[in-house]
C-alpha cells in the first residue's frame, strides 16, 4: 500500500517516469478505485513564504500590504510572492539618475556597483569611455567622478529598488541582490537641466545598465531626450520612470530611504 502517514492516510508512490501524459494516465487508474478510498490527490511540495527581517519591513505597504497603513489588504506587488521565485542578482547592473546616491549608506553599500574597467585615483580613462576614474559612476552637475547624494531622493530610490534584503536593518528593495550605480544631474536643490539628463541616459547606456531609475519630471517637451531614451532601449536599456516630487516636499533623511 505505501508509507502509513497516520491511522487513514497513506503515501502510495507510482511507479515511472514523471510527464503530463503519464500523470493523467495514473489519475484513471486512482479513479477506478475511487469506490474503495475517500480521496485521492497528489503529495504537493509546500515551501515557506520568503519574508526578509528587515526592520522596516512592515512598514513596506507597497512590497507586502495588509492593512498595516490604514490601506487595503493585498494591494501591493505580491514581494514575497516573487522572492519566493528570485530575490535578484548582482549579474543585473541598473542605474539611479537623480540627485546621486549613498552609496556608504549601510543598507545599499553592498549593492553598489564598483567599474571593473577602470582602476580608482590614477588620473586616467582606463576603460576608454571618455570619463577618467568613473569608478563609482559620475556626477553632471559638477562634473567630476563622485556622484553623491547631496540631497537623499536618490538614495531613497535606489533604496525602493535595491535596499540589501534579510540583512535586520533598514528596508528591503524590490531587488534584494543587484547593482547599482549612481549617476547624479540633480542638484542639492532638487533641479537639474534637460542637457544633463540627456548625458546621464547617454553615460547609463555606455556602461551597459539594464534599466534605468528616472524618478524626475517638469519642463517641456525634449526631442533630444526622446532620442536618447530611444537608443537606450535598442541597446537593451529599459528605462523606467515614476512621478518626482518636488524639492522641498517630504525630502527623506539620507539615513532612511524609503518605500513609497
Amino acid at each position: 500500500m505505501g508509507d502509513k502517514i497516520t491511522e487513514d492516510l497513506y503515501l502510495v508512490n507510482i511507479k515511472g517516469k514523471a510527464s503530463i501524459d503519464n500523470h493523467f494516465e495514473k489519475r484513471e487508474l486512482l479513479n477506478e478505485i475511487d469506490h474503495l478510498v475517500e480521496i485521492v490527490e497528489p503529495d504537493y511540495f509546500v515551501t515557506i513564504v520568503k519574508m526578509p527581517d528587515d526592520s522596516y519591513r512592515n512598514k513596506l505597504w507597497a512590497l507586502h500590504n495588509t492593512g498595516q497603513t490604514g490601506g487595503t489588504n493585498d494591494k501591493d506587488i505580491d514581494g514575497p510572492e516573487a522572492w519566493d521565485k528570485t530575490t535578484g542578482s548582482k549579474n543585473v547592473l541598473g542605474a539611479i539618475i537623480d540627485t546621486g546616491v549613498d552609496r556608504n549608506h549601510e543598507d545599499l553599500k553592498a549593492n553598489m556597483w564598483t567599474n571593473p574597467g577602470e582602476i580608482a585615483g590614477n588620473g586616467k580613462d582606463d576603460d576608454g569611455n571618455g570619463f577618467i576614474d568613473d569608478v563609482h559612476g559620475w556626477d553632471f552637475v559638477n562634473n567630476d567622478n563622485n556622484p553623491h547624494d547631496d540631497h537623499s531622493h536618490g538614495t531613497h530610490c535606489a533604496g525602493s529598488i535595491g535596499g540589501v534584503g534579510n540583512n535586520g536593518k533598514g528596508v528591503v528593495g524590490v531587488a534584494w541582490n543587484v547593482s547599482m550605480v549612481g549617476i547624479k544631474f540633480l542638484s542639492g536643490s532638487g533641479g537639474g537641466s534637460t542637457s544633463d539628463a540627456i548625458k546621464s541616459v547617454a553615460y547609463a547606456t555606455k556602461i551597459g545598465v539594464d534599466f534605468t531609475s528616472n524618478s524626475w519630471g517638469g519642463g517641456g517637451s525634449s526631442a533630444s531626450l526622446k532620442r536618447a531614451i530611444e537608443e537606450a532601449g535598442k541597446k537593451g536599456n529599459r528605462f523606467h520612470c515614476r512621478r518626482w516630487q518636488p524639492c522641498g516636499q517630504q525630502r527623506l533623511p539620507p539615513q532612511l530611504p524609503r518605500f513609497l
